[in-house]
């Protein structure tokens, strides 16, 4: 896991129902960097989304 990807994981540890403009906001970067971060966790299976807009992240 990159340090990035590891901030984006302890964000989501943190608060599971976080979305990706909060994750975005917390570490200064932009959405669509944020989707890969993202895309990369759920790669890995080390996240999982749980619904859609109102769900929340699952930690595998």
């Amino acid at each position: 896991m990159t340090p990035a990807q590891n901030q984006v994981f302890r964000l989501i540890v943190e608060n599971p129902k976080i979305s990706r403009r909060e994750l975005a906001e917390n570490l200064k970067i932009n959405e669509s960097a944020i989707q890969k971060h993202i895309n990369n966790l759920k790669e890995k299976k080390v996240i999982e989304r749980v619904g859609k807009t109102s769900g929340y992240w699952e930690i595998n």
